[in-house]
């Protein structure tokens, strides 16, 4: 008999430090989680205020003569010390009404690829940019080409006469 209860402590004792080893495994591992999920937005945060105040030395525009009903060159300029990156994915919105209204898009074609091109010595980028076969031929009106870096969107403003 002394046996059987030797051995029924040891099990249980076994079976307890179990329990406790698998409820403070989890414990810690959530407690991991948390803090790499607050490090993650912190760092998405800072990222999204440097774009910001990077984006206030950075200029676009339309490059003169290059402007069509299907396509411009967009020229960025940017002034920063370390220039910032940017892609070949834009939105083109349409002024109506004292409102900024997204183009309707082809979705076949508004596929970009997650390239990305960086400024020459004198901080230039020219884009050669088409929009035919994502938005057809523009009508006369007021527009404006979107650009974005990051979570950040900069765009400018151009008349289709």
């Amino acid at each position: 008999m002394k046996l059987y209860k030797k051995i029924l402590v040891i099990l249980i004792c076994i079976i307890l430090i179990g329990i406790v080893f698998f409820i403070s495994k989890n414990i810690f591992q959530n407690n991991i989680s948390s803090n790499v999920h607050l490090i993650e937005n912190t760092v998405a945060n800072n990222e999204t205020n440097q774009v910001k105040e990077k984006l206030k030395n950075v200029s676009m525009y339309i490059k003169e003569n290059t402007l069509t009903k299907t396509n411009a060159t967009i020229v960025i300029k940017d002034n920063n010390e370390e220039p910032l990156w940017y892609g070949k994915w834009f939105r083109i919105d349409k002024y109506n009404n004292g409102d900024w209204e997204m183009l309707p898009i082809n979705e076949e074609y508004y596929v970009f690829f997650d390239l990305a091109y960086g400024v020459n010595k004198d901080g230039i980028l020219e884009m050669k940019t088409s929009w035919e076969m994502i938005y057809g031929e523009l009508e006369q009106g007021k527009y404006r080409i979107v650009k974005r870096v990051g979570n950040q969107e900069f765009y400018t403003e151009f008349i289709m006469k």
